[in-house]
């Protein structure tokens, strides 16, 4: 009966050692800043801090308000396939428009205002052994399906310059009122 208790503990402790990687997710910037109807993104640096295990990035989501009238997100990591970090590795990426890189992007709707704090949530599997390599076989040697790493993230609608024309012409006429109220 004792053995098959130190089986279990080790058996749990070996589990529990999975489960304890913890990737680090940094993004760039952590506050995207776009006009009404724009679209902008994040750059990111992962680090796969693991000693044994590759990370195969499967995508990125966004958390959003349940029907948000704000904009929507585009995960550009999951769609471009095979991402892979070897054990300890990084990755950094910038945001690029055109060529489709970094993290993800957000386009605002053309009535958002104001500011939409949520997270970046990267989803991710393990691998004992590096995805790309012949010697791959997905029932063995993946220790762990879903895991995920999340970063504070948040999209600022930022008026147009018209906009903060007209608010200034307005700060000004109420300068003027005003003194000429006082005088």
């Amino acid at each position: 009966m004792t053995n098959i208790f130190k089986l279990l503990a080790a058996a749990g402790a070996s589990l529990l050692a999975t489960t304890a990687h913890a990737a680090v997710l940094t993004l760039t910037p952590g506050v995207l800043a776009a006009q009404p109807g724009q679209t902008a993104g994040w750059g990111f640096t992962l680090h796969n801090d693991d000693a044994d295990n590759y990370l195969v990035i499967t995508g990125t989501e966004f958390s959003l308000p349940p029907l948000s009238s704000f904009g929507s997100y585009v995960d550009l990591l999951g769609p471009r396939g095979l991402l892979v970090l070897a054990p300890q590795a990084s990755l950094s990426e910038g945001y690029d428009a055109l060529l489709g890189t970094g993290l993800g992007e957000f386009r605002l709707d053309a009535a958002a205002r104001g500011r939409l704090d949520g997270e970046v949530r990267l989803h991710y599997l393990l691998s004992t052994v590096d995805p790309t390599s012949a010697a791959f076989d997905p029932d063995a040697h993946i220790v762990s399906f879903d895991a995920s790493v999340s970063a504070q993230a948040a999209v600022q609608a930022v008026p147009e310059p018209a906009s903060w024309a007209l608010f200034g012409i307005g700060a000004v006429l109420a300068l003027m009122v005003s003194r000429r109220r006082s005088a």
